[in-house]
C-alpha cells in the first residue's frame, strides 16, 4: 500500500527536498514521534495476528508495527508497518498521486486542479473540478482576516491577505500527498497577533489544507475583547447554483460580549466543523481546523453567510467582519485563549459528483478527516 513518511525538523517544519533548500537536509534520519506517516484509509485491511505475517516479511523486517485505526464505536481497519534496510531502491515505490508543476505553480490530481494565487501563494488560489475531460471553476475568490477588537483606549486592528505577500519556496511530492511551503513577507506589522511566516500546504488526491499559524504573545483576554479572532471566507462560483449544508451555527444576532462570555464550552465538540456546497457539476466540503490546545477554551466557530447578516442592523456589533467579502465561511473567536503558538486552517474536499453529501462516520475522534474521503494522516510512535 502507498505509504509516506514526512520528517519534521527541530523547528517543527516538514523537511522538503524541492525548491529552495530552507529545510532540506535538516532531518535527523530517524522516524520518531514528531514525524508524520500517511497512507490512504481505503487501503486498511482486516485484523491479523503475528502468526499470520509471512515468513518473508518477518525475515526482512528490522521492525514492525501493527496499526489499528479506531473510532469511538468502531474499528476502521488495520495495517502492518514494516521497516526494512534501505540500501536498495524500493521495488514497490508508488508514483505520486498529486503532481506539482513548479514553473506554472499548478497542482494536478485526478479530481481537481489548483492554481496558486500569483500575488499571494498562501491564500486560496483558483480551484477547478475535473469532469469528463473538462475543468469547471469552483470558487471566485477567498478572504482571510485576523481581527483584534481592543479596549477603548486602543484602535481595533485588522490583518487581511492584503497585508502580506507570499511566494512558493519549497516542495516535495510523495505517494500519498504533496507538500508545498510558502514564505510570507509583511506589508504592515501587526503587534497583537504574529502571523506564521512559513506555511506548508498539503495536497491530497481529493482535498487540500491551507494552514494558519497564530502566535499569541500574551493572554488574549488581557487586551482583546470578544469578537476578536480569525475568519476564512470563500466565494463559490456564481456560474453554478449551490445548495449549502453545515453543522456550524450562524453568527448570532447579539453583541459579541453577550455571546462569547456566556458560552458553555464544556459541551463536547463534533469531530469537525464543516460546510458543504453542492451543485450539478460537483461538490465541496470546507472544514475549519481548530488547534486541539484551545478546544473547550474558546467558543465553537460560527458560520459566515454574508447575504443573511451583512445588511441587518442587529449585526452592527460584528462590524469588524465587514472586511470579509466572501459569501460563506467560518469565524473563530480567539479572545479567550492563553499565550502560546496555535495552528488553525481551512481544509477543502472536492468531488466531481453532483450533489455529493460527504456522509461520514460522525463518531470518529482519533482521525481528523472523514474516512469517506479515504485519506488518513497519523502520527506514530515506535
Amino acid at each position: 500500500m502507498p505509504l509516506q513518511v514526512d520528517e519534521l525538523n527541530f523547528n517543527g517544519d516538514i523537511v522538503l527536498s524541492g525548491g529552495q533548500p530552507f529545510t532540506a537536509n535538516t532531518d535527523d534520519g530517524i522516524i520518531d514521534g514528531n514525524d508524520e506517516i500517511s497512507f490512504f484509509g481505503s487501503d486498511l485491511g482486516d485484523s491479523f495476528t503475528a502468526d499470520e505475517i509471512s515468513h518473508f516479511i518477518q525475515k526482512r523486517a528490522l521492525s514492525t508495527w501493527h496499526l489499528e485505526v479506531c473510532g469511538k464505536k468502531s474499528h476502521l481497519g488495520h495495517a502492518l508497518l514494516v521497516a526494512v534496510n534501505a540500501k536498495h531502491e524500493d521495488p514497490h515505490r508508488f508514483a505520486p498521486k498529486v503532481r506539482f508543476e513548479a514553473i506554472s505553480k499548478v497542482v494536478q490530481t485526478e479530481h481537481y486542479e489548483y492554481r496558486f494565487d500569483k500575488k499571494n501563494s498562501a491564500m486560496l488560489g483558483d480551484v477547478f473540478f475535473k469532469k469528463s475531460g473538462k475543468t469547471h471553476k469552483v470558487f471566485d475568490g477567498f478572504d482571510f482576516l485576523i481581527a483584534a477588537r481592543t479596549p477603548w483606549w486602543m484602535p481595533s486592528m485588522y490583518f487581511t491577505q492584503d497585508d502580506f505577500k507570499s511566494t512558493v519556496e519549497s516542495w516535495q511530492e510523495g505517494p500519498v500527498r504533496t507538500i508545498i511551503a510558502v514564505g510570507a513577507k509583511f506589508n504592515n506589522f501587526l503587534s497583537v497577533f504574529s502571523y506564521h511566516m512559513f506555511s506548508e500546504l498539503a495536497f491530497y488526491p481529493k482535498r487540500f489544507s491551507i494552514p494558519s499559524g497564530i502566535e499569541m504573545p500574551m493572554n488574549a483576554g488581557k487586551y482583546l475583547k470578544a469578537g476578536s479572532g480569525i475568519a476564512y471566507a470563500i466565494k463559490p462560483a456564481k456560474s453554478l447554483e449551490w445548495d449549502v449544508v453545515t453543522n456550524v451555527q450562524d453568527l448570532p444576532k447579539k453583541d459579541p460580549e453577550l455571546v462569547i462570555n456566556h458560552t458553555d464550552n464544556s459541551k463536547s465538540w463534533p469531530p469537525f466543523f464543516y460546510l458543504n456546497g453542492m451543485s450539478s457539476l460537483g461538490s465541496f466540503r470546507a472544514m475549519v481546523q481548530i488547534d486541539p490546545q484551545v478546544i473547550q477554551k474558546i467558543s465553537p466557530p460560527f458560520v459566515l453567510k454574508k447575504h443573511h447578516w451583512r445588511t441587518q442592523k442587529s449585526y452592527k456589533s460584528w462590524k469588524i467582519l465587514d472586511k470579509i467579502h466572501g459569501d460563506l465561511g467560518f469565524f473563530v473567536d480567539l479572545s479567550t485563549i492563553p499565550a502560546g503558538n496555535y495552528h488553525f486552517g481551512l481544509d477543502l474536499v472536492l468531488s466531481s459528483e453532483a450533489y455529493h453529501e460527504f456522509k461520514d462516520l460522525s463518531e470518529i475522534e482519533s482521525v481528523r478527516y472523514s474516512p469517506t474521503i479515504r485519506e488518513l494522516s497519523l502520527k506514530v510512535k515506535k
